[in-house]
């Protein structure tokens, strides 16, 4: 599947036709030559302010957008009895025009199909039976401007093509029932339809359906208009979805390009960077992108950091921090200071970019993240940091309550000891110290999850965490924030006393920014052509938008995606496609930017080998948990493990 193949992009409203205040209520392709607009005009209709249609106009205009001819069809709508005392543009209904100016008009509601000829009298009128189910209308065309329309009844599909000569009907075929979003037109014996995820290419002949793309990999959304284009010995399709205005083309060939940019993701499952992959290829097929998911397969990824290794390989990777640290140390990555504008590097999260930086310089950076965090209770400490030795005095003042829960209800061995000493074990001062995890400190640490873990209730949702702190039932409860929203809920559901604490730290923050991966660029590829384009595509505010379910990694994002509707007195989070998400208020009315601006900017990343530290500690602390064994003997054991560990990290160094 080629990219985008053509930039026609132009702003258009009725004026440009002749039309006052018209409304533009949609749009078909007739032909190559010919696109038609739909486009209505209201009147006052009485003394309390209701309108009513007073013009319905068909525009047929060139490719770019100048007026060929038009028509007014509003008579014939009253005439016939067509949408009577009902908006055009209600749902349940649908325009279109066949290659020769036909009109075919589907109303859902009615059951109906109206035929008017291209001066707009009628040719047929045809009434099609409910079925058990709700019925479903839509119409498609073919590769020789035909009109088609799928009617859904009960179990069943049925294709209906009505003459245009004679308003004869014909049922095409009848197949079994399934979920299609939207028909976008049929070349030869394919027809093109998407489902809930992917466009799928179904020959009518044969049977064989094939998915063509995922929809979230070229990140249409369901606003998207798609419309079917005939172009030489294939289709194409046209996507409009707000400011972006592209065509697919379903032809096999391969366009032209001046090079190849290849992109491997070598790290786990990331829809946002396939999608920027996949759009900037359309945008810009001159560079010609290829690219890899390689990471159901170690032997995959192996071989491609070797190749990175050895200068050859990706040009631009997305893969684990581990790994690009590894690679670092080889010296087989570039610093992307030099890819990224100044004023993308100005607004990036600093935790972010303390994540992917070594050395002062910047050998990575997440796409988006996320922060895990622990919420107390300002009743029960009111500073916004706290060490283990303030958890422990706490406990000691709190006979009764238990210690921490995950944000689904857990409290176990494994999690009250993870959020205590463990989340970021690498800072912790134990490692440093000389009798490290034999000391009273460590050995009360045990103590306490041994003597308080299970006796806190199981737990849904934020509002019952928030009554389990005010009740002094336990000391905190993770939170893993993805967005502004999450943010919000905590404080909406949990209460105004809410207290973003974080997990207990020597080092001043416990808001622990994590990632799925990063993205890093070869070394070897520094100077490609493109390259410096994609990886500051990946960063510029009209990608970070597109961020979902995680955090922008840009902090300049929140303040514009934060809209008011004053009409409503709420505040919503806005992403490009038109989505909406509304937001819990702050309880004075106002929104909770400053607080999430303030939290999101002062997240640090959590070290890489915190894990495997506290893999060496869970491990030997679980036989205390579990028996009757002394502390002393288990202190020591995880002592005598975590030093060979130290040892032999320092000589793989």
């Amino acid at each position: 599947m080629t990219g985008k193949e053509a930039d026609l992009t132009f702003n258009l409203n009725s004026e440009h036709w002749g039309i006052s205040e018209g409304n533009i209520l949609g749009m078909d392709v007739v032909n190559p030559e010919t696109v038609v607009f739909f486009v209505s005009t209201d009147a006052i209709k009485d003394s309390n302010n209701r309108s009513a249609t007073e013009h319905y106009y068909l525009v047929y205009t060139d490719e770019e957008g100048n007026k060929q001819k038009s028509i007014d069809i509003i008579n014939s709508l009253k005439d016939y009895g067509i949408w009577e005392d009902r908006p055009i543009a209600y749902v349940g209904t649908q325009i279109n025009c066949d290659e020769w100016g036909n009109i075919y008009i589907g109303d859902g509601d009615r059951n109906s199909i109206y035929l008017l000829d291209e001066a707009g009298e009628l040719i047929t009128h045809y009434t099609y039976q409910a079925g058990e189910r709700d019925n479903v209308l839509q119409s498609f065309r073919t590769d020789t401007g035909e009109i088609l329309f799928a009617h859904a009844t009960g179990e069943k599909i049925s294709y209906l093509w009505i003459n245009p000569e004679n308003g004869e009907e014909k049922q095409i075929s009848f197949t079994e029932r399934e979920y299609i979003r939207e028909y976008h037109g049929m070349y030869g014996n394919v027809l093109y339809y998407t489902n809930s995820d992917s466009l799928i290419g179904w020959n009518v002949a044969t049977g064989e359906k094939q998915i063509l793309f995922q929809l979230q990999d070229y990140e249409i959304s369901d606003a998207a208009r798609v419309c079917f284009m005939r172009s030489g010995d294939t289709g194409k399709l046209l996507i409009t979805e707000n400011t972006r205005r592209y065509i697919l083309s379903l032809d096999e060939r391969e366009a032209e390009v001046a090079g190849e940019i290849v992109v491997a993701n070598a790290c786990g499952e990331n829809a946002f960077l396939k999608g920027r992959v996949f759009n900037f290829s359309k945008e810009n097929p001159v560079y010609g992108i290829s690219y890899e998911e390689a990471y159901e397969s170690e032997e995959d990824v192996a071989r491609i950091l070797m190749e990175v290794m050895n200068g050859k390989g990706p040009d631009i990777l997305y893969i684990s921090q581990t790994d690009m640290e590894n690679l670092y140390e080889k010296r087989a990555l570039g610093d992307l200071e030099q890819l990224l504008t100044g004023d993308t590097l100005e607004v990036l999260l600093p935790g972010a970019v303390q994540m992917g930086t070594i050395d002062e310089e910047l050998a990575g950076l997440p796409l988006a993240v996320s922060i895990r965090t622990t919420i107390t209770n300002r009743e029960c400490w009111q500073e916004n940091t706290w060490t283990v030795r303030d958890v422990l005095a706490l406990l000691e003042e709190r006979k009764d309550s238990g210690i921490f829960i995950d944000y689904f209800g857990q409290d176990s061995f494994f999690y009250n000891m993870l959020f205590m000493v463990g989340i970021n074990m690498a800072d912790i001062s134990y490692l440093a110290e000389e009798t490290g995890f034999q000391c009273a400190e460590f050995q009360e640490v045990l103590r306490k999850v041994k003597e308080r873990t299970g006796k806190v209730r199981k737990m849904n949702s934020f509002g019952e965490f928030g009554e389990a702190l005010k009740a002094g039932e336990l000391l905190a409860v993770e939170a893993k924030i993805f967005d502004i929203r999450s943010f919000a809920t905590a404080y909406d559901k949990i209460g105004s006393d809410t207290c973003f604490v974080g997990y207990p730290t020597e080092s001043g923050n416990g808001n622990y920014m994590e990632s799925g991966g990063l993205l890093v660029v070869n070394q070897a590829a520094m100077e490609k052509e493109g390259v410096k384009e994609l990886v500051q595509y990946f960063f510029d505010k009209d990608s970070q938008r597109l961020v979902k379910d995680a955090i922008s990694v840009r902090w300049d994002l929140p303040a514009e995606q934060l809209q008011y509707d004053a009409a409503g007195e709420h505040y919503f989070w806005v992403y490009p496609e038109g989505t909406n998400i509304l937001l819990p208020d702050k309880f004075d009315g106002s929104s909770y930017l400053e607080e999430y601006e303030e939290f999101i900017k002062g997240a640090v990343p959590r070290k890489a080998i915190s894990q495997e530290i506290f893999n060496i500690v869970m491990e030997e602390a679980e036989s205390y948990f579990s028996s009757d064994k002394e502390i002393s003997e288990v202190t020591n054991t995880i002592q005598s493990r975590l030093e060979l560990y130290q040892e032999e990290h320092r000589a793989d160094e």
